[in-house]
């Protein structure tokens, strides 16, 4: 079934843009300048809304290509039949609709894929908390919205979301 999914649309989101942006991007975000991989980190462990659209502010400037309509021809090419984007954090829109839409089925068939393909993306999923460091050199922490981590054994990856239209949304891998 289709229903909406909130943050879960950032591991859509940090795939397309990884798969757009160079390595070696540098992106503006809080008033300082990120690795690419270290703003995909935050992003997804903190479950940063600003994260998400500095991925797709830079995937635009960099590249001149959309992130949300890339993320939808992603889904599209992974066969997930019950997925659409309608932005990259999830977040619900103005008129009441998601900002996302996915199915239990499409949503694992996801993350399998980021595991067996691009599993760097997640490997900063795994933990309570994690540092990065901006170009400029300061070290910030993040913690992980999941909170369970610690209960979680053999744990390879996760990520949550919470809309109030989407309510608590958890993809895990163990």
């Amino acid at each position: 079934e289709r229903l909406p999914i909130a943050s879960v649309s950032k591991l859509m989101t940090v795939l397309a843009a990884s798969q757009l942006l160079p390595d070696s991007t540098i992106i503006p975000f809080s008033r300082r300048h990120y690795r690419i991989k270290d703003l995909v980190a935050l992003t997804l462990v903190s479950s940063s809304n600003q994260g998400a659209l500095a991925l797709a502010t830079a995937t635009q400037e960099t590249v001149g290509r959309d992130l949300v309509a890339e993320m939808n021809i992603e889904a599209k090419l992974l066969g997930l039949d019950q997925t659409i984007f309608a932005n990259s954090t999830g977040l619900d829109l103005a008129d009441g609709q998601a900002g996302s839409y996915s199915s239990a089925y499409d949503i694992a068939r996801l993350f399998t894929y980021i595991l067996s393909v691009r599993p760097e993306l997640l490997a900063a999923t795994k933990f309570e908390e994690i540092e990065t460091s901006t170009i400029e050199g300061l070290r910030r922490r993040f913690q992980n919205t999941n909170d369970i981590i610690r209960d979680l054994p053999g744990l390879l990856a996760s990520k949550t979301g919470f809309t109030d239209l989407a309510e608590g949304s958890l993809v895990i891998a163990f």
